[in-house]
């Protein structure tokens, strides 16, 4: 009895440091993936693999490396539309022209506007897999894939926002910032306002960190439709106003809920 005695009693503790770590906490993996996009330098994060992978993690069916491949084959395609030692500003034309007009560069298949989501809230049609196959999408994956490929060819373009806004800005060599409506195609050229006056458009250009904040509010929109993971979206929420300060619009939760009190405490600052 007396040799049981101490394997008992190590049983016993085995047991309850399993019950503790059982317990414990664990990393959600998809805050720790959206921490590490976030800390990386500005000028190393690369837009189509913080797209790509916040999409992963919405619809774990979509083959990255196919939709890497259709990306190639616009980049490569728009290179081939080019006069010999192009500029910046007719690689933007082409570009431009590639995804938006007819011609036998696309196939005469340019990319829409998805006629059934006008006010940009389909989460499949934001998924930049869907647009890139069925060539219609919202005002989130059609801004994201002229910014990701205008990013390639070397353009000088970033997302930019305004209240319930999204489009992208453009500089060419001289200078000249216009704006582009991702969903129509339309570009405006941006006046040069009075010191201290927004521009007329009032769109702001995102860093590159401003960026995986825009795009991580997919994520948030999909852990609202999920049961049971509001603290999750509390914490991602939580994460992204720390990230972005000025806090690009955070979907709507019920009140009460932990992530219905970190919005009301954005609205409070």
């Amino acid at each position: 009895m007396s040799k049981l005695l101490p394997l008992f009693a190590g049983w016993l503790l085995s047991a309850a440091m399993l019950s503790h770590a059982e317990l414990r906490p664990q990393p959600d993996p998809d805050l720790q993936a959206i921490e590490a996009m976030l800390q990386q330098p500005d000028a190393d994060i690369d837009l189509a693999d913080v797209k790509l992978d916040i999409d992963k993690r919405v619809e774990p069916r979509i083959d990255v490396a196919a939709v890497r491949r259709r990306l190639d084959t616009i980049v490569t395609d728009v290179l081939e539309m080019l006069p010999p030692a192009p500029t910046r500003h007719e690689r933007f034309e082409a570009l431009h022209a590639y995804l938006y007009r007819a011609g036998e560069w696309n196939g005469n298949r340019p990319w829409l506007r998805a006629a059934d989501d006008p006010a940009c809230q389909a989460m499949a049609t934001k998924l930049l897999a869907t647009h890139l196959v069925t060539r219609r999408g919202n005002c989130v994956s059609m801004a994201m894939l002229f910014a990701i490929v205008g990013q390639r060819l070397g353009l000088d373009v970033s997302l930019a926002t305004a209240p319930q806004q999204l489009g992208v800005l453009y500089r060419d060599d001289a200078g000249v910032v216009r704006a582009l409506e991702p969903t129509t195609g339309e570009l405006t050229i941006e006046p040069v306002p009075p010191r201290g006056l927004m521009p007329v458009s009032a769109l702001r250009p995102l860093t590159r960190h401003e960026s995986v904040v825009l795009a991580a509010q997919l994520l948030l929109e999909h852990l609202s439709r999920l049961p049971g993971q509001a603290p999750r979206r509390a914490a991602l929420a939580e994460l992204l106003r720390l990230n972005d300060p000025r806090r690009i619009a955070v979907l709507p939760a019920p009140p009460g809920t932990p992530a219905a009190q970190v919005a009301r405490r954005d609205r409070a600052r």
